[in-house]
Parts: C-alpha cells; sequence; structure tokens
C-alpha cells in the first residue's frame, strides 16, 4: 500500500531522499511520564503502608497524591498511543521538485513546498534532541514558514535537501545559483548577487530574435555555444554548430 508522499507525486515526479519519523521523538514525553508516575506510586505505596499501620485516615497530601497518579497515567497512556500513531504515519521526503512531510492522524499536519519557492532551511534540535539524534525542520518560504517536527537525523535531511537545489541550481545569493531555459539551447546561466538582491524578478534569459539568422559563421569545427551576436555586440545569440539560431540573450 502506498503512502501520502507516493500518492501525492506528479507525473515524472522523483523522491531523491526519504527522511523517518525518530521513535525517541515520538515517545520520549510519554517516557518521562511513565517514570514520574513510577516514582509517585512508590512513594504513595509507602504512605498507604504507614498509614495502614496506624490506622488513621489518609491525609489530604495522599489524596493529592492519589489524583496526580490518575492524571499520569492517563497522560502515559494517551503518548504512548499518539507516539505509535505518529511513528507509523509520518512521511518525510524530498523530490526533485519539492519537500512534501506529513505526520499526524486525527489532527494532520503536512508541508508541500516546491524548491523554487525554498529560500532556507534550518534545524531546530533542543538537549534531547542532540543527545538522542531528532530534531525539527523550519522550511524557510515567503509568505509563511513550515515546520517538520520529529524527523530522525535532521542534518541528513537538511543535507538531502540542499544536494537537490545545488542539482536544480536554486541555491540563491551563491555562485551556485542560476537560471536555465526551459527551452532552447541549455548552458545559459546567469549568477545572480548577493543575497540582498533575492527579492527582484528575475526574468527569462533567452527571448526569440526576428533579425536574420545568416550573420558570418564561427569557424568550421565550432562546437554549439553561446557567442557575441554578430548582429548586436551587446547580447550573445546561439551558435548550434552549423548555423545562428534565433536564440539571444543579453550579454552578461
Amino acid at each position: 500500500m502506498s503512502g501520502y508522499v507516493d500518492q501525492h507525486l506528479q507525473v515524472g515526479e522523483v523522491v531523491e531522499y526519504r527522511g523517518r519519523p525518530s521513535k525517541s521523538a515520538a515517545l520520549l514525553s510519554p517516557t518521562i511520564f511513565l517514570i514520574l508516575f513510577e516514582i509517585l506510586d512508590s512513594i504513595d505505596r509507602n504512605l498507604s503502608s504507614k498509614t495502614a499501620a496506624s490506622a488513621s485516615v489518609k491525609s489530604g497530601f495522599e489524596v493529592l497524591l492519589g489524583i496526580a497518579l490518575l492524571l499520569f497515567m492517563i497522560l502515559v497512556v494517551i503518548g504512548f498511543i499518539a507516539g505509535f500513531i505518529f511513528i507509523n504515519s509520518a512521511e518525510y521526503a524530498v523530490t526533485d521538485r519539492r519537500v512534501v512531510a506529513k505526520y499526524g492522524l486525527l489532527r494532520r499536519k503536512s508541508a508541500d513546498v516546491l524548491l523554487t519557492h525554498l529560500s532556507g532551511v534550518k534545524v531546530n534540535q533542543d538537549v534531547f534532541g542532540h543527545v538522542l539524534g531528532y530534531g525539527d525542520l523550519l522550511i524557510l518560504v515567503s509568505g509563511g514558514n513550515r515546520l517538520i517536527a520529529g524527523i530522525k537525523q535532521p542534518q541528513d535531511f537538511r543535507s538531502a535537501l540542499l544536494v537537490q537545489l545545488d542539482k536544480a541550481k536554486l541555491l540563491r545569493g551563491t555562485a551556485a545559483y542560476s537560471l536555465k531555459t526551459n527551452s532552447g539551447p541549455p548552458e545559459v546561466e546567469k549568477t545572480l548577487g548577493p543575497p540582498s538582491d533575492r527579492a527582484q524578478i528575475v526574468e527569462t534569459v533567452t527571448k526569440s530574435s526576428t533579425k536574420p539568422t545568416s550573420g558570418k559563421p564561427l569557424p568550421p569545427g565550432t562546437s554549439a555555444q553561446w557567442a557575441v551576436d554578430p548582429f548586436d555586440e551587446n547580447s550573445l545569440r546561439y551558435w548550434d554548430g552549423d548555423r545562428w539560431t534565433e536564440h539571444v540573450s543579453p550579454a552578461p
């Protein structure tokens, strides 16, 4: 039976990395409640043996202790049920297009972020997370960040995401960030400036030209490449190996 991620893949979309929910993150809280319950239960048994020996009525402290034991038992049961539901329902994945995550059953939480909309990712770990190897990921996107909770080895998930961003040339503000045309000649790249320029709108690099393509040819044997446009020295035109094409781009 396919899971949430596989059911929501688009046509041609490929899963590059799958994260796993952390059992430690899911079961830590109920385990702590269980330890506290055992401690309180031990105290309650000692007090009960003393009051039984003296045949006296239970004190107010013992009554409150009994109520606390009941509450802790409820928290332990609910915590373990919720933890096992989390472990068996949480899914995290990085595809060649998106970050996809889903966890929870009755109160489902999900995140579905296109790589092109992602501006950063942060790992949040508390002391227990550092020791037990789990944490949360904060996916930074414009219009509201997305929290992905309870991932085992979150640094590995973050690294896989950064690798995919690098493959897609979407590491904004770095030398690795470039834009490529969806059709026509490949190899046109435009490196963005510092992070302060990230918000600027970047137009399509390649456009069609109505100028003739019969300009002075490049020397025989010249491979396909972008070269100075023979009709406009301020532009680049694509040479396909045999002739000048209609694809032009502003010179860098």
